[in-house]
């Protein structure tokens, strides 16, 4: 959607199917190092997807835009270098919670493993929309 100084402005169905894309992408990488190649499990991207649609827009429902200087916290740097550590210590626990299981010979994914995977796709789906806010004119404020 053009904004009214001509610059792109991403709406709410752009952040819907990047997001949505988004998820689909981070639910294969998580797949491929839980199972480590051996299966892809349709349910896990199904729901990765679902996951990542309903959190596609989280920063514009938690502020919405009702004036034109309406990004504060949620959509701000700060806010994204947050999420940024969540989405690393998140994604090395994945990878730690793996060696265990392989470690002690479990094939079963844990509750926890899931849990953290798609936490992982909620902060970079969360992280997405950020970014294609902040290549905006308004861009992204820093606190």
């Amino acid at each position: 959607m053009k904004s009214e100084k001509g610059s792109y402005m991403p709406d709410g169905r752009t952040h819907l199917v990047a997001g949505t894309v988004c998820g689909a992408v981070c639910s294969l990488a998580i797949q491929h190092q839980l199972h480590e190649n051996k299966q892809l499990d349709p349910g896990h991207l199904a729901l990765s997807t679902g996951t990542s649609a309903a959190v596609s827009r989280l920063p514009d429902i938690l502020e919405p835009a009702v004036h034109p200087n309406h990004r504060a916290f949620f959509h701000s740097f700060a806010f994204g270098a947050l999420l940024g550590f969540g989405a690393v210590k998140a994604w090395k626990k994945i990878k730690e919670k793996r060696a265990e299981r392989n470690a002690l010979g479990i094939e079963q994914i844990s509750w926890e493993e899931i849990l953290l995977g798609f936490a992982f796709i909620a902060i970079v789906v969360i992280l997405l929309h950020l970014l294609m806010d902040g290549f905006t004119k308004k861009g992204l404020p820093l606190i």
